[in-house]
């Protein structure tokens, strides 16, 4: 089919009309921020308090040591929040940048940011959906929805077939932000950046108010104690000695000393130093730590609740047991009979040619484990059988033709 798409001059106006097709960013986390949040800090502003009091009463090596220290513990958190902020710019880069779409009657190849409604837009296998779209075409079309749902295995999409049921009207829709692990499309995008499905749960969760962590409400806790404490502490000894003696600069020195025995400066330097390592420990294992008081949060959680596999899980397939009619073998095994060999053969052979599918890339795995050898196989065409959730691909073996096919259980059984 010939299709036509958008002119230059109506994508103007649906663009102007829509806006980009890009997703709610939240405010930036620029470098100048991070310094004055590092200084919010209760802890830093009990350290702070211990520098300044300690130049004020003269003892300079006490301010120096103390100065270092802080200056060490805002260094490490200014290098986690930039260590962090690189890692999330990094993750946006991986979007896709571009799209193939019809303008003025021929495909052209546009920046996703300006797609707009009515698009007619071709994505083939191992391209991330750039906005929602009705399938209008498609050919053993699977798509990785877990971004969206935490489902691990890939969901099954044919074009649109005008039902009216809600199941099938599913099944013709393509979201933004999910991949396509086989076949390919075309289709007609409806919804571009914000009213898409993921721009719409960006936007609530840009809605929800940050609460402060654990750490932070103990941690702020103690610091208040500790100043009504060192308030009341200094006044009376100030009080007390000036009332007593007369004298006015001795009192004074007195209370100042009591406050500095009360702020414990030791105590950010231990907290900071041991959250600093828990980040780094944690990124080792991939983990982006933006704010490291949420370290605290974590451990402190005694129930974890996940609603899906797929979710926190390596979202890969592994090869658990062939089980035919006479016998089971593990996936692991290293003797595997002649039918369970071929089992595997079979389904490489009907798998889609570079694949993205997380089971058919276990079985080729798996294939490259036995050393299949499939030379003597020449592929001729695909898709030869007419049934819904079926792909099947046609060889050649010794000058014979072989159809090798997969899918759904109940439209296979009905080949046999």
């Amino acid at each position: 089919m010939k299709y036509i798409g958008h002119t230059t001059k109506e994508a103007e106006e649906l663009l102007k009309k829509h806006g980009e097709n890009t997703l709610y960013e939240s405010k930036e986390y620029p470098f100048l921020k991070s310094i004055v949040s590092s200084f919010k800090e209760p802890m830093m502003v009990i350290l702070l308090i211990a520098c300044g009091t300690y130049y004020f009463i003269g003892k300079f090596t006490d301010f120096l040591i103390l100065t270092i220290s802080a200056c060490i513990i805002f260094s490490i958190n200014i290098f986690q929040n930039f260590k962090a902020e690189n890692a999330i710019q990094n993750l946006k880069k991986l979007t896709q940048k571009f799209a193939e779409v019809y303008r003025d009657r021929e495909k052209v190849r546009i920046l996703a940011s300006k797609i707009v409604p009515g698009d007619i837009i071709i994505l083939n296998e191992g391209e991330r959906i750039p906005a929602d779209v009705i399938i209008l075409e498609a050919s053993n079309l699977t798509i990785d929805e877990s971004i969206l749902t935490g489902e691990s295995l890939p969901v099954q999409k044919t074009s649109n077939t005008n039902t009216k049921t809600k199941k099938l009207e599913l099944e013709s829709l393509a979201y933004s932000g999910t991949i396509i692990t086989s076949g390919w499309l075309i289709g007609s995008v409806y919804e571009t950046g914000k009213e898409t499905k993921i721009g719409k749960m960006g936007l609530s969760l840009s809605s929800l108010v940050d609460e402060e962590p654990l750490v932070k409400k103990e941690i702020n806790s103690i610091v208040s104690k500790l100043a009504i404490l060192g308030i009341f502490t200094c006044a009376f000894v100030f009080g007390y000695g000036f009332f007593s003696t007369g004298d006015f600069a001795k009192p004074l020195l007195n209370s100042v000393t009591l406050a500095i025995a009360l702020v414990p400066e030791e105590l950010p330097i231990v907290l900071v130093i041991f959250l600093a390592l828990s980040s780094l420990k944690l990124s080792k294992k991939g983990l982006i730590i933006r704010n490291k008081s949420i370290i605290e949060t974590l451990g402190a959680a005694n129930v974890l609740c996940v609603d899906k596999t797929g979710t926190i899980t390596k979202n890969k397939m592994k090869l658990s047991k062939i089980i035919t009619l006479n016998e089971e073998i593990e996936g692991s095994s290293i003797n595997w009979s002649q039918e369970a060999v071929e089992i595997i053969k079979v389904s490489l052979l009907a798998k889609y040619f570079n694949s993205k599918d997380s089971i058919d890339k276990e079985i080729e795995n798996v294939a490259e484990k036995l050393n299949l050898d499939l030379d003597e196989y020449n592929f001729v065409s695909e898709k030869l059988l007419d049934q819904k959730f079926v792909f099947s691909r046609m060889y050649t073996f010794k000058e014979k033709p072989f159809i090798f096919a997969k899918g759904a259980f109940d439209e296979i059984i009905k080949l046999c």
